[in-house]
């Protein structure tokens, strides 16, 4: 299962308590040429171990373990791992749990009933640094929050009074780029829709994320739905 490691691949953690599904998810993705099973983890406890000594770019994290809730796991890797990036996995539908996990620092959320190449596409999208959520989940979140405002979404305690960057006048083109990130678009894919250069893409988004100051495409999110700019 386990293979040698190798620079070119990413390295992925599989971590979930339901072994049939843990196993599942470690041979189809263990079958990818550029992706690369490290090892498996079946609590939150052995999920921290396991990211000091294996440092993979990816960890696949159930959102509920035996041990420890996904969410607090998230919060303790983003503080003392911070190249690893998390993408959530989860059996059921929660709109508090997708905010507050991309608060702890997820890089997405996917269902468990996403289909394989879902899950790859999730992966290599988090080894980019690209954010991602259902499409179903981002939906039903987007609408809460325009119906019940961000009040009504629970949040943990540590979260909920962090402070948050006031709402700034965007020009057209920066609420432009914000929708397609919030799409969960690359900046290739943002490119191509505006027929302009990656580069020019780029340049947006870093002017993008310092006015409304946040460091990544899920804190930029975050801002657009605090300030229901969809």
């Amino acid at each position: 299962m386990v293979k040698s490691a190798r620079k070119s691949r990413i390295k992925v953690l599989v971590a979930d308590d339901q072994t049939l599904f843990r196993q599942m998810l470690v041979q189809h993705l263990d079958h990818e040429p550029d992706i690369e099973v490290v090892g498996e983890a079946q609590s939150g406890t052995d999920t921290l171990s396991k990211i000091e000594t294996l440092t993979p770019d990816v960890v696949l994290l159930d959102i509920q373990l035996g041990d420890m809730d996904g969410l607090e796991v998230t919060e303790h890797v983003r503080a003392r791992f911070s190249n690893t990036r998390i993408v959530l996995l989860t059996g059921f539908h929660n709109e508090a749990y997708i905010y507050r996990g991309l608060q702890a620092g997820a890089s997405g959320y996917l269902s468990k009933d996403s289909s394989i190449d879902g899950v790859l596409d999730a992966v290599r999208r988090a080894f980019r640094g690209d954010a991602l959520l259902d499409p179903a989940a981002t939906t039903r979140i987007l609408r809460k929050f325009e119906q019940h405002g961000r009040a009504e979404v629970t949040l943990s305690p540590s979260k909920s009074t962090e402070a948050q960057p006031a709402r700034v006048k965007l020009t057209p083109r920066e609420h432009e780029i914000l929708m397609f990130i919030a799409d969960g678009l690359s900046n290739q894919e943002i490119a191509s829709r505006l027929v302009i250069s990656e580069y020019t893409v780029k340049t947006h988004v870093s002017n993008l994320f310092r006015k409304i100051e946040v460091n990544d495409r899920v804190q930029a999110i975050l801002y657009a739905l605090k300030h229901r700019l969809r």
